[in-house]
């Protein structure tokens, strides 16, 4: 089993927005037990698009898009594990 943990980011002001990359989406992945996962693919949608891949800075934290809106579907999936998909709307 993957465990997906969804933090959701939106710019209350257009200049905030304009002024800094902010996400869209973090998520920490990690197996049930709480280990963080090798080389798992995260993969994310917003409105039903495609957008790729998530981006990972340290093991177990993705980011999905930056200052995007929507309806995002991220999917998890990596050797060993049931694929997890979660969905949230920023």
């Amino acid at each position: 089993m993957i465990a997906l943990l969804l933090t959701l980011f939106a710019c209350e002001t257009e200049t905030a927005c304009t002024e800094m990359a902010a996400a869209s989406l973090t998520l920490t992945l990690r197996s049930a037990g709480g280990t963080a996962l090798v080389d798992p693919v995260v993969t994310y949608a917003v409105d039903g698009v495609d957008r790729g891949e998530c981006t990972s800075f340290e093991a177990g934290s993705y980011t999905c898009g930056y200052e995007e809106q929507g309806h995002f579907v991220v999917t998890a999936s990596a050797t060993g594990f049931d694929t997890g998909t979660v969905e949230a709307t920023t």
